[in-house]
């Protein structure tokens, strides 16, 4: 998934990278989606300085995700899911402070050639 980071959340290049490939693996979509380009997820989590997640991760778009169609409710998961596995962040291990990031998981870029 392509990773957006919020602007003020301290994360290095390296470790938007780290995060990035991580997700990555983790990430598992259905390839059958008829429209990607409409289930894409936008997560937000918050960290600790060691990149394990402070309280749970939450669903920002689509918002209120569990009253929409299935397909979208099935992005949604996915999303969350590849989050909790994912636990940790890989974030430098000499990181003082903990920080946030949203995480936008889009399938058309999973799919492209």
């Amino acid at each position: 998934p392509r990773l957006g980071v919020g602007a003020g959340d301290g994360l290095t290049v390296t470790e938007e990278d780290a995060i990035r490939a991580q997700m990555r693996e983790c990430w598992r979509m259905p390839i059958d989606m008829a429209t990607p380009e409409k289930l894409i997820v936008k997560v937000r989590v918050v960290f600790d300085a060691k990149g394990a997640l402070v309280g749970a991760p939450e669903v920002t778009r689509p918002m209120n995700y569990r009253a929409a169609a299935p397909a979208t409710r099935a992005a949604a998961e996915a999303a969350l899911r590849a989050v909790r596995l994912c636990n940790p962040l890989r974030v430098n291990p000499n990181r003082r402070a903990g920080g946030e990031v949203t995480l936008n998981f889009d399938p058309r870029e999973m799919i492209a050639p």
